[in-house]
């Protein structure tokens, strides 16, 4: 439980804290969608789509949606490229089940590119009260697409089955080719029984993995330097 409520923590403050980042160029626009299919089929933008961060509130669905926030730093840098999402809360006020799917992307990502390989860390986690059902995923589209969903380039699907209490979880992907423009995307398939509710933080980090020639110059450094410690110890 601590560590989701530290994961969740730091993703918001996160979120608040790209927010307060300049602007970037115009095609780079953190977007919010919703549907009531899993397909995204007539998606509805939530808010206003935002260079670096985006919030709504309000409902859609039959889901009363409370600060559904998303955030990025696209266009990149060479050691990170991120997307953020978290919401304060999605209830269901009515006595049957409500089911909606969220996307929460941005285009633009200029890098890092691949090679050297990249690791793609999806972290989703929160808390639930009532029976929630749950799915969460992300998504690199290499042909710069907003919001996509149809990339070959994702993370395996983390399914939560339902009902309630804390839940966290991490799924890794890595890349071997990626150029630049990409998009990433975080899908997310909440199903919320009668009056149930969830907030959540969730984040899609691309980091780029030592290459073997710059891991074996680093061993060879650790090596001297515990070498140069036991002839000290020996000396002394």
């Amino acid at each position: 439980m601590k560590r989701v409520l530290r994961h969740l923590a730091l993703t918001l403050a996160a979120v608040a804290g790209l927010s307060l980042l300049g602007t970037t160029p115009a095609h780079a626009l953190v977007t919010i969608q919703a549907s009531t299919a899993s397909n995204m089929s007539g998606a509805v933008t939530l808010g206003v789509p935002g260079a670096n961060f985006s919030s709504f509130t309000g409902s859609f669905g039959g889901v009363t949606i409370v600060a559904l926030s998303g955030a990025s730093n696209s266009s990149g840098t060479p050691s990170l490229a991120e997307v953020l999402s978290a919401t304060l809360n999605l209830r269901n006020t009515n006595s049957t089940s409500r089911t909606i799917y969220l996307t929460i992307g941005d285009t633009g990502f200029m890098s890092p590119t691949a090679p050297p390989p990249i690791l793609v860390d999806s972290f989703i986690g929160g808390s639930r009260t009532g029976s929630v059902g749950f799915t969460f995923q992300s998504f690199i589209d290499a042909s710069n697409a907003q919001n996509s969903i149809t990339s070959p380039l994702f993370t395996a699907p983390q399914i939560f089955a339902a009902g309630s209490g804390s839940f966290s979880n991490d799924a890794f992907l890595t890349i071997n080719t990626l150029g630049s423009p990409y998009s990433i995307t975080e899908y997310l398939c909440v199903t919320l029984a009668g009056n149930s509710s969830i907030n959540f933080g969730g984040r899609t980090d691309l980091t780029p993995t030592p290459e073997p020639s710059s891991m074996a110059i680093a061993g060879l450094g650790a090596l001297g330097l515990i070498g140069y410690g036991i002839r000290r110890r020996r000396g002394a």
